[in-house]
């Protein structure tokens, strides 16, 4: 565990042999003195924690896949923050114990926004992780933050699904690639007619209202193996590798030529470590928060019929299919695989992460098609 502050002691003897009854004290915010007559003790330390409490951060989603992540980095790698995660049963509870004891939890749902309040106002940190189109649950969350008196910061978990888009139909490519610097007026000014806007919105036009920091996490197509307590697999491929197993061939919504930009679900966990880790810094903040905090999470990007291609390779070797065949299905036959297949599967989200970019980060996880390999070893 790292300690809640540094302390360096330097010891200067003006006359090693003098001796005095005599002393006076004297400190600042980062010096302390004790003068003696024949000796001068100083004090220097680095604050880089309040010297009262822990860092206390509250997730919300903590029992989802992503959230569930965040959970186990968090206790890896800052055992010293307080975590406490909003669960909707005592069942849920026990297994976020039993996986990861120090983490805390407190009874309550999306709709306990008096609850909500009272979390966030106790704590340094809020990452929402929960549904992120819920506007109530922001503005709960961050007034919280804002009648706390700690100059907290809030997270806010959305999606790439916010910039889908398919102009020339459903399974074609689009050459629109959203950037979360050059594009950013008009992702922060979505209408109606984009998934997320509103909650997105939300939490920049609260934050800036009540003087809270805030930053948007927009992750891609969020994949991988998790190790979170409860849920540790995603949506979009594991749904798409059961639709195949079920028709036993691999289908492609029309050409199949639309892309969405993904990211590893440890690596999108590292990015709320990296915004945590600089909100907390107490010689300023080093990143974006705030009107322009919008962060786009994304590593490299997955045209859906490559990765039908070779998920059907790797299921027709592991004798789960038959052929390794990729058949083009209509819009409507689609639908009648997975009522959401247009949007996961047929649809464009493509999406560049400048902003972290440059502040130096990048993924370092398997792509999607290492991991497709490692099962053929």
């Amino acid at each position: 565990m790292n300690p809640p502050f540094e302390i360096n002691i330097y010891l200067k003897y003006k006359n090693p042999r003098a001796r005095s009854q005599e002393a006076s004290f004297s400190c600042d915010n980062q010096f302390i003195a004790i003068h003696h007559r024949g000796l001068l003790v100083s004090f220097h330390f680095n604050l880089i924690a309040n010297f009262n409490m822990a860092v206390r951060v509250f997730i919300t989603g903590i029992s989802g896949y992503i959230g569930g992540q965040l959970a186990t980095d968090f206790s890896r790698q800052h055992s010293e923050w307080q975590v406490v995660g909003l669960v909707r049963n005592e069942e849920q509870a026990q297994m976020i114990r039993s996986k990861l004891p120090s983490i805390q939890t407190v009874l309550g749902d999306l709709s306990s926004l008096d609850l909500l309040f009272q979390e966030a106002k106790k704590s340094n940190i809020v990452v929402q992780c929960a549904d992120c189109d819920n506007v109530s649950v922001v503005e709960s969350l961050i007034k919280g933050l804002s009648e706390g008196g700690k100059g907290g910061s809030f997270i806010q978990m959305s999606g790439s699904a916010s910039n889908c888009e398919a102009p020339d139909g459903y399974g074609n490519a689009s050459s629109r690639v959203y950037d979360d610097i050059k594009d950013l007026v008009e992702i922060t000014t979505f209408d109606s007619s984009h998934m997320h806007w509103d909650a997105d919105q939300a939490t920049i036009k609260q934050g800036r209202d009540l003087g809270v920091k805030t930053a948007l996490v927009v992750p891609g197509l969020v994949y991988g193996e998790g190790d979170g307590p409860i849920k540790t697999k995603s949506m979009t491929f594991p749904w798409l590798e059961e639709a195949i197993i079920k028709r036993g061939k691999g289908f492609t919504v029309g050409q199949g030529k639309n892309s969405w930009s993904g990211v590893h679900v440890k690596d999108l966990a590292s990015v709320v470590i990296l915004l945590i880790e600089d909100a907390l810094r107490q010689d300023g903040t080093r990143m974006t928060w705030g009107d322009d905090g919008v962060y786009y999470v994304s590593g490299r990007e997955y045209v859906l019929v490559d990765v039908v291609t070779k998920l059907a390779e790797v299921l027709s070797r592991q004798g789960l299919i038959q052929s390794q065949e990729v058949e083009k299905v209509s819009e409507e036959e689609a639908v009648s695989i997975h009522p959401y297949a247009l949007l996961m599967w047929g649809s464009n989200s493509r999406s560049k992460a400048s902003r972290l970019q440059s502040f130096g980060w990048k993924p370092i996880q398997p792509t999607f098609y290492d991991m497709l390999a490692s099962r053929l070893e």
